[in-house]
Protein backbone atom coordinates (compact mmCIF):
# COMPACT_ATOMS: atom_id res chain seq x y z
CA UNK A 1 0.00 0.00 0.00
CA UNK A 2 1.94 2.98 -1.29
CA UNK A 3 1.07 6.30 0.33
CA UNK A 4 4.06 8.07 -1.23
CA UNK A 5 2.03 10.38 -3.50
CA UNK A 6 -0.03 11.80 -0.63
CA UNK A 7 3.10 12.01 1.50
CA UNK A 8 4.86 13.93 -1.30
CA UNK A 9 2.65 16.95 -0.53
CA UNK A 10 4.55 17.16 2.76
CA UNK A 11 7.94 15.59 2.16
CA UNK A 12 8.44 15.29 -1.60
CA UNK A 13 8.17 17.05 -4.93
CA UNK A 14 4.48 17.89 -4.54
CA UNK A 15 5.04 20.41 -1.76
CA UNK A 16 2.79 23.29 -2.85
CA UNK A 17 5.50 25.87 -2.20
CA UNK A 18 7.83 24.00 -4.57
CA UNK A 19 5.41 23.42 -7.45
CA UNK A 20 5.74 25.81 -10.37
CA UNK A 21 2.29 27.16 -11.14
CA UNK A 22 3.49 29.99 -13.39
CA UNK A 23 2.74 28.10 -16.59
CA UNK A 24 -1.05 28.25 -16.32
CA UNK A 25 -1.45 26.93 -19.85
CA UNK A 26 0.45 23.71 -19.00
CA UNK A 27 -1.55 23.17 -15.81
CA UNK A 28 -4.78 23.74 -17.72
CA UNK A 29 -3.78 21.18 -20.34
CA UNK A 30 -3.06 18.54 -17.68
CA UNK A 31 -6.44 19.16 -16.10
CA UNK A 32 -8.23 19.15 -19.43
CA UNK A 33 -6.78 15.77 -20.36
CA UNK A 34 -7.41 14.34 -16.88
CA UNK A 35 -11.03 15.51 -16.98
CA UNK A 36 -11.66 13.47 -20.09
CA UNK A 37 -11.95 10.45 -17.77
CA UNK A 38 -14.52 9.73 -15.08
CA UNK A 39 -12.95 8.16 -11.96
CA UNK A 40 -15.28 5.17 -12.14
CA UNK A 41 -12.70 2.38 -12.45
CA UNK A 42 -9.13 1.72 -11.45
CA UNK A 43 -8.14 1.95 -15.10
CA UNK A 44 -9.55 5.47 -15.45
CA UNK A 45 -8.01 6.50 -12.12
CA UNK A 46 -4.66 5.36 -13.45
CA UNK A 47 -5.14 7.42 -16.62
CA UNK A 48 -6.14 10.52 -14.64
CA UNK A 49 -3.09 10.28 -12.41
CA UNK A 50 -0.77 9.75 -15.38
CA UNK A 51 -1.96 13.04 -16.88
CA UNK A 52 -1.81 14.98 -13.63
CA UNK A 53 1.63 13.66 -12.69
CA UNK A 54 3.17 13.51 -16.15
CA UNK A 55 6.14 15.64 -15.06
CA UNK A 56 6.71 13.82 -11.74
CA UNK A 57 9.09 11.10 -12.92
CA UNK A 58 9.82 9.69 -9.47
CA UNK A 59 6.10 8.97 -8.95
CA UNK A 60 5.50 7.20 -12.27
CA UNK A 61 6.56 3.74 -10.93
CA UNK A 62 3.69 3.95 -8.42
CA UNK A 63 1.22 4.60 -11.23
CA UNK A 64 2.61 1.78 -13.34
CA UNK A 65 1.99 -0.66 -10.48
CA UNK A 66 -1.75 0.13 -10.21
CA UNK A 67 -3.86 -3.01 -10.60
CA UNK A 68 -6.57 -1.91 -13.03
CA UNK A 69 -8.59 -5.09 -12.43
CA UNK A 70 -9.19 -4.20 -8.77
CA UNK A 71 -12.85 -3.63 -7.94
CA UNK A 72 -13.60 0.06 -7.33
CA UNK A 73 -15.14 0.93 -3.97
CA UNK A 74 -16.00 4.39 -2.71
CA UNK A 75 -14.90 5.51 0.77
CA UNK A 76 -17.41 5.18 3.56
CA UNK A 77 -16.85 8.72 4.83
CA UNK A 78 -16.64 12.17 3.31
CA UNK A 79 -15.50 15.32 5.05
CA UNK A 80 -15.79 19.08 4.61
CA UNK A 81 -13.17 20.22 2.09
CA UNK A 82 -12.01 23.67 0.98
CA UNK A 83 -13.44 24.97 -2.31
CA UNK A 84 -10.88 25.50 -5.08
CA UNK A 85 -10.46 29.20 -5.89
CA UNK A 86 -8.25 29.13 -9.02
CA UNK A 87 -6.59 26.77 -11.51
CA UNK A 88 -3.70 25.62 -9.24
CA UNK A 89 -6.08 24.85 -6.34
CA UNK A 90 -8.38 22.99 -8.76
CA UNK A 91 -5.38 20.95 -9.89
CA UNK A 92 -4.39 20.17 -6.28
CA UNK A 93 -7.91 19.15 -5.23
CA UNK A 94 -8.31 16.91 -8.28
CA UNK A 95 -4.99 15.19 -7.60
CA UNK A 96 -5.66 14.60 -3.89
CA UNK A 97 -9.20 13.34 -4.56
CA UNK A 98 -8.19 10.83 -7.21
CA UNK A 99 -5.08 9.66 -5.38
CA UNK A 100 -7.02 9.12 -2.15
CA UNK A 101 -9.51 6.99 -4.08
CA UNK A 102 -6.65 4.97 -5.57
CA UNK A 103 -5.05 4.46 -2.16
CA UNK A 104 -8.32 3.43 -0.53
CA UNK A 105 -8.91 0.73 -3.14
CA UNK A 106 -5.32 -0.47 -2.99
CA UNK A 107 -5.73 -0.95 0.77
CA UNK A 108 -8.95 -2.93 0.29
CA UNK A 109 -7.29 -5.24 -2.23
CA UNK A 110 -4.33 -6.10 0.01
CA UNK A 111 -3.24 -9.61 -1.07
CA UNK A 112 -1.30 -10.28 2.15
CA UNK A 113 -4.36 -10.59 4.39
CA UNK A 114 -5.21 -14.26 4.66
CA UNK A 115 -5.85 -14.54 8.39
CA UNK A 116 -7.69 -11.41 9.61
CA UNK A 117 -6.82 -11.94 13.26
CA UNK A 118 -3.09 -12.15 12.54
CA UNK A 119 -2.63 -10.01 9.44
CA UNK A 120 -4.93 -6.99 9.78
CA UNK A 121 -3.29 -5.41 12.88
CA UNK A 122 -0.02 -5.11 10.92
CA UNK A 123 -1.11 -4.87 7.27
CA UNK A 124 -3.80 -2.27 8.00
CA UNK A 125 -3.07 -0.85 11.44
CA UNK A 126 0.67 -0.36 10.99
CA UNK A 127 1.14 -0.08 7.23
CA UNK A 128 -1.97 1.94 6.30
CA UNK A 129 -3.55 3.74 9.23
CA UNK A 130 -0.37 4.80 10.99
CA UNK A 131 1.00 6.62 7.89
CA UNK A 132 -2.33 8.45 7.58
CA UNK A 133 -2.06 9.55 11.21
CA UNK A 134 1.41 10.87 10.45
CA UNK A 135 0.04 12.90 7.53
CA UNK A 136 -2.71 14.30 9.78
CA UNK A 137 -0.15 15.20 12.42
CA UNK A 138 2.38 16.73 10.01
CA UNK A 139 -0.20 18.86 8.19
CA UNK A 140 -1.34 20.23 11.56
CA UNK A 141 2.27 21.02 12.49
CA UNK A 142 2.99 22.66 9.12
CA UNK A 143 -0.11 24.85 9.40
CA UNK A 144 0.87 25.91 12.92
CA UNK A 145 4.41 26.74 11.78
CA UNK A 146 2.96 29.00 9.09
CA UNK A 147 0.44 30.51 11.55
CA UNK A 148 -2.39 29.18 9.42
CA UNK A 149 -5.72 28.04 10.80
CA UNK A 150 -6.86 24.46 10.19
CA UNK A 151 -10.49 25.30 10.87
CA UNK A 152 -10.50 28.37 8.62
CA UNK A 153 -13.52 28.26 6.33
CA UNK A 154 -13.24 31.57 4.52
CA UNK A 155 -12.02 31.80 0.95
CA UNK A 156 -8.46 30.59 0.56
CA UNK A 157 -5.98 32.77 -1.26
CA UNK A 158 -2.81 30.93 -0.27
CA UNK A 159 -2.15 27.68 -2.19
CA UNK A 160 -0.08 26.28 0.69
CA UNK A 161 -2.90 26.87 3.18
CA UNK A 162 -5.43 25.35 0.79
CA UNK A 163 -3.31 22.26 0.08
CA UNK A 164 -2.48 21.50 3.72
CA UNK A 165 -6.10 21.78 4.87
CA UNK A 166 -7.34 19.76 1.89
CA UNK A 167 -4.75 17.04 2.53
CA UNK A 168 -5.41 16.98 6.28
CA UNK A 169 -9.18 16.64 5.92
CA UNK A 170 -8.88 14.01 3.19
CA UNK A 171 -6.51 11.97 5.38
CA UNK A 172 -9.08 12.05 8.20
CA UNK A 173 -11.87 10.73 5.96
CA UNK A 174 -9.53 8.09 4.53
CA UNK A 175 -8.51 6.99 8.02
CA UNK A 176 -12.06 6.38 9.17
CA UNK A 177 -13.16 4.79 5.88
CA UNK A 178 -10.34 2.25 6.14
CA UNK A 179 -10.88 1.72 9.88
CA UNK A 180 -14.58 1.06 9.19
CA UNK A 181 -13.73 -1.82 6.87
CA UNK A 182 -11.38 -3.57 9.30
CA UNK A 183 -12.66 -2.39 12.68
CA UNK A 184 -13.22 -5.79 14.34
CA UNK A 185 -9.53 -6.71 13.98
CA UNK A 186 -7.69 -3.47 14.83
CA UNK A 187 -5.82 -3.03 18.11
CA UNK A 188 -6.26 0.76 18.09
CA UNK A 189 -9.74 2.06 17.31
CA UNK A 190 -11.29 5.52 17.39
CA UNK A 191 -15.06 5.81 17.67
CA UNK A 192 -15.24 9.06 15.72
CA UNK A 193 -13.28 12.17 14.77
CA UNK A 194 -13.66 13.62 18.29
CA UNK A 195 -12.06 10.49 19.76
CA UNK A 196 -9.15 10.73 17.33
CA UNK A 197 -8.34 14.37 18.02
CA UNK A 198 -8.79 14.01 21.77
CA UNK A 199 -6.70 10.92 22.35
CA UNK A 200 -4.13 11.44 19.61
CA UNK A 201 -3.67 15.22 19.67
CA UNK A 202 -5.30 16.39 22.90
CA UNK A 203 -7.86 18.56 21.09
CA UNK A 204 -11.23 18.76 22.83
CA UNK A 205 -12.93 19.92 19.62
CA UNK A 206 -12.31 18.14 16.32
CA UNK A 207 -11.54 20.61 13.50
CA UNK A 208 -13.40 18.46 10.94
CA UNK A 209 -16.72 16.62 10.85
CA UNK A 210 -17.12 13.24 9.20
CA UNK A 211 -20.06 12.73 6.88
CA UNK A 212 -21.27 9.21 6.09
CA UNK A 213 -21.55 8.78 2.35
CA UNK A 214 -24.39 7.03 0.57
CA UNK A 215 -21.88 4.48 -0.67
CA UNK A 216 -21.36 2.84 2.69
CA UNK A 217 -19.44 -0.39 2.42
CA UNK A 218 -19.83 -3.48 4.52
CA UNK A 219 -17.78 -4.06 7.66
CA UNK A 220 -16.44 -7.27 6.15
CA UNK A 221 -12.78 -6.93 5.10
CA UNK A 222 -12.31 -6.98 1.33
CA UNK A 223 -10.09 -10.05 1.35
CA UNK A 224 -10.48 -13.21 -0.63
CA UNK A 225 -10.78 -16.76 0.57
CA UNK A 226 -10.68 -16.05 4.29
CA UNK A 227 -12.96 -17.27 7.01
CA UNK A 228 -14.47 -14.43 9.04
CA UNK A 229 -14.55 -15.43 12.68
CA UNK A 230 -16.46 -13.87 15.54
CA UNK A 231 -14.24 -11.29 17.20
CA UNK A 232 -13.71 -11.67 20.94
CA UNK A 233 -12.21 -8.96 23.11
CA UNK A 234 -9.02 -9.88 24.93
CA UNK A 235 -5.77 -8.25 26.00
CA UNK A 236 -3.76 -10.79 23.98
CA UNK A 237 -1.85 -12.23 26.92
CA UNK A 238 0.97 -14.51 25.82
CA UNK A 239 3.37 -14.37 28.74
CA UNK A 240 4.29 -16.44 31.77
CA UNK A 241 1.49 -16.60 34.35
CA UNK A 242 3.95 -17.25 37.18
CA UNK A 243 5.82 -14.07 36.24
CA UNK A 244 2.50 -12.22 36.13
CA UNK A 245 1.68 -13.44 39.65
CA UNK A 246 5.06 -12.16 40.85
CA UNK A 247 4.41 -8.75 39.27
CA UNK A 248 1.00 -8.49 40.92
CA UNK A 249 2.41 -9.35 44.35
CA UNK A 250 5.03 -6.62 44.06
CA UNK A 251 2.52 -4.00 42.84
CA UNK A 252 0.12 -4.81 45.66
CA UNK A 253 2.86 -4.95 48.29
CA UNK A 254 4.53 -1.66 47.38
CA UNK A 255 1.66 0.40 45.97
CA UNK A 256 -1.62 -1.21 47.16
CA UNK A 257 -2.41 -1.79 43.50
CA UNK A 258 -5.77 -3.55 44.06
CA UNK A 259 -8.65 -3.14 46.45
CA UNK A 260 -8.35 -6.77 47.49
CA UNK A 261 -11.61 -6.74 49.41
CA UNK A 262 -13.32 -6.38 46.00
CA UNK A 263 -10.77 -7.89 43.63
CA UNK A 264 -8.10 -10.41 44.52
CA UNK A 265 -4.83 -10.78 42.66
CA UNK A 266 -6.06 -14.04 41.18
CA UNK A 267 -9.21 -12.33 39.89
CA UNK A 268 -7.10 -9.66 38.17
CA UNK A 269 -4.97 -12.37 36.55
CA UNK A 270 -8.05 -14.32 35.43
CA UNK A 271 -9.49 -11.25 33.74
CA UNK A 272 -6.14 -10.07 32.35
CA UNK A 273 -5.51 -13.43 30.69
CA UNK A 274 -9.12 -14.02 29.56
CA UNK A 275 -9.74 -14.91 25.90
CA UNK A 276 -13.18 -13.27 26.02
CA UNK A 277 -13.38 -10.27 28.34
CA UNK A 278 -17.01 -9.54 27.52
CA UNK A 279 -18.05 -12.99 28.67
CA UNK A 280 -16.21 -12.65 31.99
CA UNK A 281 -17.94 -11.60 35.20
CA UNK A 282 -14.70 -10.56 36.91
CA UNK A 283 -14.04 -6.91 37.78
CA UNK A 284 -10.86 -5.03 38.67
CA UNK A 285 -11.07 -2.50 41.52
CA UNK A 286 -8.00 -0.37 42.04
CA UNK A 287 -6.74 0.84 45.36
CA UNK A 288 -3.88 2.84 43.84
CA UNK A 289 -4.22 6.26 42.15
CA UNK A 290 -5.27 6.07 38.51
CA UNK A 291 -2.05 7.70 37.29
CA UNK A 292 -0.07 4.88 38.88
CA UNK A 293 -2.27 2.34 37.10
CA UNK A 294 -1.67 4.08 33.75
CA UNK A 295 2.08 3.94 34.39
CA UNK A 296 1.89 0.14 34.53
CA UNK A 297 0.05 -0.20 31.22
CA UNK A 298 3.08 0.29 28.98
CA UNK A 299 4.81 -2.54 30.86
CA UNK A 300 1.80 -4.87 30.89
CA UNK A 301 1.59 -4.38 27.10
CA UNK A 302 4.88 -6.25 26.73
CA UNK A 303 3.09 -9.46 27.71
CA UNK A 304 -0.41 -8.44 26.56
CA UNK A 305 -0.12 -6.09 23.54
CA UNK A 306 -3.85 -5.29 23.50
CA UNK A 307 -3.86 -4.01 27.07
CA UNK A 308 -4.53 -0.39 26.12
CA UNK A 309 -6.90 2.44 27.00
CA UNK A 310 -9.37 1.54 24.25
CA UNK A 311 -9.73 -2.12 25.28
CA UNK A 312 -9.82 -1.34 28.99
CA UNK A 313 -12.69 1.03 28.18
CA UNK A 314 -14.47 -1.56 26.01
CA UNK A 315 -14.18 -4.27 28.64
CA UNK A 316 -16.17 -2.19 31.17
CA UNK A 317 -14.43 -4.08 33.97
CA UNK A 318 -11.96 -1.61 35.51
CA UNK A 319 -12.83 0.74 38.38
CA UNK A 320 -10.78 3.48 40.04
CA UNK A 321 -10.08 3.65 43.78
CA UNK A 322 -13.25 5.74 44.27
CA UNK A 323 -15.40 3.26 42.29
CA UNK A 324 -15.53 5.19 38.99
CA UNK A 325 -15.70 3.03 35.86
CA UNK A 326 -12.52 3.78 33.91
CA UNK A 327 -12.70 4.86 30.28
CA UNK A 328 -10.24 6.16 27.67
CA UNK A 329 -10.80 9.81 28.56
CA UNK A 330 -10.28 9.33 32.29
CA UNK A 331 -7.13 7.26 31.73
CA UNK A 332 -5.69 9.73 29.24
CA UNK A 333 -6.44 12.75 31.42
CA UNK A 334 -4.96 11.05 34.47
CA UNK A 335 -1.74 10.26 32.63
CA UNK A 336 -1.39 13.81 31.29
CA UNK A 337 -2.48 15.79 34.33
CA UNK A 338 -0.96 13.78 37.21
CA UNK A 339 2.65 12.91 36.51
CA UNK A 340 4.42 10.27 38.59
CA UNK A 341 7.92 10.84 39.89
CA UNK A 342 10.76 9.25 37.97
CA UNK A 343 11.68 7.27 41.08
CA UNK A 344 8.27 5.54 41.14
CA UNK A 345 8.35 4.92 37.37
CA UNK A 346 11.76 3.27 37.65
CA UNK A 347 10.63 1.08 40.54
CA UNK A 348 7.49 -0.03 38.68
CA UNK A 349 9.60 -0.88 35.63
CA UNK A 350 11.85 -3.03 37.81
CA UNK A 351 8.90 -5.26 38.75
CA UNK A 352 8.50 -6.26 35.10
CA UNK A 353 12.15 -6.89 34.33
Amino acid sequence: MNIHILDSFLHGTLKPWLLDFRDIKAIGEKLRRANEYDPDSMESIKDILFHLLSDQKELIPILESINISTELNLPYYNVDLPVAFDLPSTFISKLINVESLRYFNEVLSNPFITDPELDIPFQIGEKCLKPLLIIIEKTKESLEEENLDLSERRSFENITHFTLVYLHNTAVSLYFSIQHEYLPYLNIQYQDESDLFLYKFGNVDAPVTLIKSNNGLSTVPKTKNIQIIEKKLSFGFSGDQEKLKSIMKLLCLHYSFLNESLCTQDQFITLFTSKDLLASTKEVHLSCPTNLFTATIEHFKKIAPKFNYANIDKSGRFYSQDGTLLNQKLLSNSEKQSKLSEEIKIKIASFFS
